[in-house]
C-alpha cells in the first residue's frame, strides 16, 4: 500500500513486504504514492506488484513511538509493520523528515528518500530539555545520559530492536557512555566515580582483585571474604582493628622479658624506678637468653653478631660492607648485579645463558653487498673478540675488520646475489 515501509521479502523472489520491527535491517524503501518514473521490468502488472520509491519525496506513515517527528530528522521501521518513527539509534534509514508530526492530523509526513545507514542522533536529542548549555556541576551531560540509559532508556537483553555495531575499532574524541561495559582488558591512567558516589568491584565466588607489577607478578590481591594480602610495605597514619593475630604471642612475650630483667637488676614493676627509690636511666645486663625476641627499633652490634642457628630475613637486607660465603650460597630467585662480578674460579651453568643484544646477535648482508658495519649499543672498554658464523654454507671469503670498543665490520668476497647472515659473540677480556 502507498506509503508503507517495506522490507525484502526472502519468501519471494524480488519480493517485499511490510517492515518487520523497529530498526528493521531488511529495509529497503517505501511504497511510491504517484511515481513520476517507473525504471525495471514492471510487464507483469496486477496487483502483486510493488511500486519502491528509490529517489524523490513520498509520503510515509508515520507514528510517535520515538517521539514527535521534526523536519530533517532521519526515519526507520517502527514496531508497527510498514509504519516509519524518528531514529535515533544506529540502523537502516529510508530518508528524512520534510514534514513535522506530533499526533494531530493524518499519520503521514513528507519524506526526503535516502536509503541508508545513520550512526543514531545526538545525546541532546533523546534527553528531553536538556542542551549542551543547561548542564551544570552537580550534573555534567555525561551523568545525566547514563541515569536515563540506566533507567527509563534502559535497552532490555533481550529486546528484538536492539541496534548493534559490529567493528574492528571504535575511536572517541570526548568521551564513551554506556550502563555496562564487558572487555578482558582494560588500559587507563584513572578511574574516577560516574555518581560521585562509590565505585563497586563485583568479586565472584572466589575471586580476587589482583594489582601486578610491570612483570605481570602479583603484589597485592583482595579476595571476595575481604582479606587482603600485599607484599611490599604498607603506610597508613592510622590502623584501627578488632584484633591484630599473634599480636598477644608478642606482647605476652615481651611482658616475660621485663618482668625477668627487673628481677635481675632489683627494680620494681615501675618503669625507671630501682627497688631504693633511686632512677636508672640505663639497664646493663651480660646476658640475655629468650626462646623469641622483637626489637621493634634499631639492633645495633657494636662486635660480632653470631646466629648458631639458621637466620631468616623477611625483609630488605643491606650488606653495607664486604661479605663473605664460605659455603654453598643458593639465590631462589632472580639476582641482580648492578656492578662488576668477578669469578676467580672456574664456573659453571646448569641452565642456558642469556646475554643481551650487545654481547651477541644476526646481521644480513643485503644483496649486492660486500660488507655491514654492526655498532654496539653500549661501547666495550677495550676492543672486544669477535666470533662471526656464517649460516648455511657459502661460497665467498668472509672475515670481521675494523674492530674498535663501539663496533666492527664483517666483509664477504665476492658480494652475493642473495642476502648473507651471520651469527656473530662479542666477549671483552680483562687484560687483552
Amino acid at each position: 500500500m502507498a506509503g508503507d515501509v517495506v522490507s525484502i521479502d526472502p519468501a519471494i523472489n524480488a519480493g517485499v513486504k511490510k517492515s518487520s520491527g523497529a530498526y528493521d535491517s531488511q529495509t529497503i524503501g517505501v511504497i511510491s504514492t504517484q511515481p513520476g518514473l517507473i525504471i525495471g521490468d514492471n510487464t507483469q502488472g496486477g496487483s502483486g506488484t510493488a511500486l519502491v520509491a528509490l529517489a524523490g519525496r513520498v509520503p510515509v506513515k508515520v507514528s510517535l513511538e520515538n517521539g514527535t517527528i521534526k523536519p530533517g530528522d532521519a526515519l526507520t521501521p517502527s514496531s508497527t509493520p510498514g509504519v516509519a518513527m524518528k531514529a535515533t539509534k544506529a540502523g537502516a534509514i529510508i530518508g528524512q523528515s520534510l514534514g513535522t508530526y506530533d499526533g494531530n492530523g493524518p499519520n503521514y509526513v513528507l519524506v526526503f528518500i535516502k536509503n541508508s545507514h545513520a550512526n543514531g542522533t545526538k545525546i541532546t536529542d533523546v534527553l528531553e530539555g536538556v542542551t549542551t548549555s543547561n548542564t551544570d556541576a552537580q550534573q555534567t551531560l555525561a551523568q545525566k545520559a547514563l541515569a536515563y540509559f540506566s533507567t527509563e532508556g534502559k535497552v532490555q537483553t533481550d529486546a528484538t530492536d536492539i541496534s548493534e555495531i559490529y567493528t574492528d575499532r571504535v575511536s572517541a574524541a570526548l568521551e564513551v557512555i554506556t550502563p555496562q561495559l564487558t572487555a578482558n582488558n582494560v588500559s587507563t591512567d584513572s578511574i574516577t566515580s560516574s555518581t560521585n558516589t562509590n565505585i563497586a568491584v563485583d568479586l565472584k565466588s572466589n575471586g580476587r582483585l589482583i594489582i601486578q607489577d610491570s612483570e605481570k607478578a602479583e603484589v597485592a590481591s583482595i579476595d571476595d571474604k575481604g582479606n587482603a594480602t600485599f607484599k611490599g610495605t604498607v603506610t597508613a597514619d592510622k590502623i584501627k582493628a578488632n584484633q591484630i593475630e599473634g599480636l598477644e604471642v608478642f606482647t605476652n612475650k615481651i611482658s616475660a622479658l621485663e618482668q625477668a630483667q627487673q628481677a635481675s637488676t632489683g627494680t620494681t614493676t615501675q618503669p625507671g624506678v630501682a627497688s631504693n627509690g633511686t632512677t636508672n636511666a640505663t639497664v646493663n645486663l651480660k646476658d640475655i637468653t629468650a626462646q623469641t625476641a622483637i626489637v621493634s627499633g634499631d639492633l645495633t652490634s657494636n662486635g660480632t653478631l653470631f646466629a648458631n642457628g639458621a637466620l631468616k630475613v623477611t625483609g630488605p637486607a643491606e650488606f653495607l660492607g664486604n661479605s663473605i660465603f664460605y659455603k654453598l650460597a643458593t639465590f631462589i630467585d632472580k639476582t641482580i648485579f648492578k656492578s662488576s662480578v668477578n669469578f676467580e674460579a672456574p664456573t659453571t651453568f646448569g641452565d642456558k645463558i642469556i646475554v643481551n643484544n650487545n654481547t651477541a646477535g644476526t646481521v644480513k648482508i643485503p644483496i649486492g653487498e660486500t660488507k655491514i658495519v654492526v655498532q654496539f649499543s653500549k661501547p666495550y672498554n677495550t676492543p672486544p673478540i669477535i666470533n662471526a658464523t656464517p649460516i648455511g654454507i657459502i661460497a665467498p671469503k668472509y672475515g670481521v675488520t675494523n674492530i674498535t670498543k663501539d663496533g666492527f665490520e664483517i666483509d664477504i668476497d665476492p658480494a652475493q646475489p642473495t642476502e648473507t647472515q651471520f651469527n656473530w659473540f662479542a666477549v671483552e677480556t680483562s687484560q687483552p
